[in-house]
């Protein structure tokens, strides 16, 4: 691309607001945003844009950010905003978050900026990004005044960035289906231990003025390991999953173990370390054999992210919403705030990568493998002064825990990571000085949990036996009904002789208002999680325009899609109904012992 002379000139709009125009060599100059009112202006675009949930938006172009602000100020749940730009020197939003008042969205943890001058890995690093923030989606957002400026480079970013983000979002895409289909079946799975133990609505305020430790797995974690092991008797620990090889090594034992992922791959990782001494903190759609073998006591809140068991929530023990969605720290963090503690103290939360490629990613013992891509690579100011690399998701969880923070003015919070990323709002301290200034009462860390579950009366679940029931008869006859249609469909298409456009429209409008009506179901509920991926998937495989064929063919995927989910969701809904059955055998026994026991 060849050097041009561009030159930014800052102005006021008549409604008074800053607007911004462009000079390229000696051509008459471009204005970025409206000369009346760019708010307006950002709002009329904003129009343009489809607003669902889970979306990527990939925004072209920024200016001084006033389209990106109100997208912002409307982002869906869920979605995130990319924004690509021409190298820094094209990044105007940089410069306006210092001159302008009120420009701290620009710092929002829902916002990346990936600003570069070339094109080469950058797409599988967005894709990377993409895969580990749930996306169901990909909107394109140009704001062509912006792209006016390096035309060429968003020439190439059309026609070898986007098809590429497409490509290889749709591979993505499979992976969130999998996802959703393992989250709804891991809950499903667990709905009898999430009724036999108190959610976490008993525990508000339960360690009001109590000191709790989260762990995570940082290599910093390292050198804290010894005094982490002196501040149990101290402090409520809540250890990250993750972290249990290296406090197993070392025989610390958390008061609370927070694990938040789905895979069975979590479940490897903590199947040798599992301590009944420690209380389970999970989500509802926690891999269920992690659940299903843990030796201690449950504990279970719903991600505020899902959509997991809204049907039969109703039935179980009262709980509230904890994001577990950027990480299980910041799911830990989150039930510390929920508990009232205070001060809240921050250890192995590095949140970066070592300079060094070949230095360990995470604290000795912990069996995890991370490594950092030069296209991911990006700076944030760090724990011991300068800058230290780190990748996009870890930055915004940077940013998740200073909002958090900020939103949370009473309460302290110190890091005691001795290294990584610096957290702004904390108090950074050594452990081992939280350990001799503040940590000077033991506390009895056992009672004040057993506190909670002696109080906790297990219900009879004869109730929730009958919905369970009532769900597989649900799914029988949905398979059914689903069966039968396509059946019919696939009937009416061998069979057609003479076709016509109007045909094709009538049978795609007959699948299609199959489809609605199945969302209109009460078994839908149940198996939304599961099925709603794909369904997004084979809608945005349409938008640019298919044959009848094919669209025949994407919706005999979503058919095949459906029968997997209901089969899976019956699997899961039949084992919860033998466990719960079981359970209601062993109470009885129980409570027959105890009577015997007093006579």
């Amino acid at each position: 691309m060849n050097k041009r002379r561009v030159s930014f000139n800052l102005s006021k709009a008549k409604n008074g607001m800053s607007t911004v125009s462009v000079q390229i060599d000696d051509h008459p100059e471009i204005f970025l945003h409206s000369t009346v009112d760019p708010i307006k202006e950002a709002r009329d675009w904003l129009d343009r844009v489809e607003l669902r949930p889970y979306t990527a938006y990939f925004v072209l172009g920024s200016g001084l950010g006033y389209h990106i602000q109100v997208l912002l100020e409307n982002l869906p749940e869920g979605s995130h905003i990319y924004v690509l730009e021409y190298s820094q020197e094209g990044n105007l939003l940089a410069a306006a978050s210092k001159i302008f008042p009120n420009s701290s969205w620009i710092h929002d943890y829902r916002i990346s900026y990936w600003a570069t001058d070339t094109l080469r890995d950058l797409a599988a690093a967005l894709a990377v990004d993409m895969g580990k923030r749930c996306i169901n989606r990909v909107e394109f957002c140009r704001y062509y005044p912006a792209m006016a400026v390096y035309m060429e480079f968003y020439k190439r970013i059309e026609e070898e960035l986007v098809p590429k983000v497409e490509e290889l979002f749709c591979l993505n895409f499979n992976n969130s289906i999998a996802q959703g289909i393992r989250r709804m079946e891991n809950a499903w799975f667990n709905v009898p231990y999430i009724s036999n133990s108190p959610g976490i609505t008993a525990f508000a305020n339960h360690f009001a003025g109590k000191p709790v430790i989260v762990v995570a797995a940082g290599p910093s974690l390292n050198k804290n390991i010894e005094v982490l092991r002196k501040c149990t008797d101290r402090a409520i620990v809540i250890a990250a999953g993750s972290t249990m090889g290296a406090l197993f090594a070392h025989e610390i034992r958390p008061c609370f173990l927070a694990v938040a992922d789905t895979s069975v791959a979590m479940y490897d990782v903590l199947a040798e370390v599992l301590d009944p001494g420690a209380i389970l903190l999970a989500p509802y759609d926690v891999q269920h054999k992690v659940v299903s073998e843990y030796p201690g006591k449950r504990l279970f809140a719903v991600d505020g992210t899902t959509m997991t068991l809204k049907g039969v929530g109703h039935l179980l023990p009262d709980t509230e919403g904890l994001k577990a969605n950027l990480s299980v720290a910041t799911f830990a963090l989150n039930f510390a705030l929920h508990c009232g503690a205070d001060p809240i103290i921050f250890v192995g939360q590095d949140l970066s990568f070592p300079s060094d490629p070949t230095a360990a990613q995470h604290a000795k013992g912990v069996r995890a493998s991370g490594y950092l891509r030069n296209e991911q690579k990006t700076y944030v100011p760090g724990y011991d002064g300068g800058e230290v690399p780190t990748e996009p998701v870890m930055r915004d969880i940077i940013q998740y825990l200073e909002t958090i923070i900020k939103l949370n003015p009473g309460t302290t919070f110190i890091n005691a990571t001795e290294g990584g990323a610096k957290i702004s709002g904390t108090l950074q301290l050594k452990l081992s000085e939280v350990y001799d200034q503040l940590l000077t009462e033991n506390i009895l860390i056992n009672g004040i949990a057993d506190e909670v579950f002696s109080r906790f009366e297990a219900p009879s679940n004869t109730e929730l036996l009958k919905v369970l029931l009532d769900i597989r008869e649900d799914i029988t006859r949905t398979c059914e009904v689903t069966e039968g249609f396509f059946t019919g469909v696939v009937r009416e298409i061998e069979e057609g002789i003479e076709w016509s456009e109007p045909l094709y429209d009538r049978i795609i409008g007959q699948i299609v208002s199959f489809f609605e009506e199945l969302s209109q179901e009460s078994i839908y509920q149940h198996l939304k999680q599961g099925i709603a991926p794909y369904r997004e998937l084979v809608e945005y495989r349409m938008r640019e325009g298919m044959n009848f064929q094919q669209k025949i063919e994407n919706y005999l995927d979503l058919k095949r899609c459906l029968l997997i989910v209901l089969e899976r969701l019956d699997t899961a809904v039949h084992e919860s109904v033998m466990r719960l059955k079981k359970m209601q055998i062993e109470m009885i026994e129980q409570n027959g012992r105890e009577d015997h026991e007093r006579t």
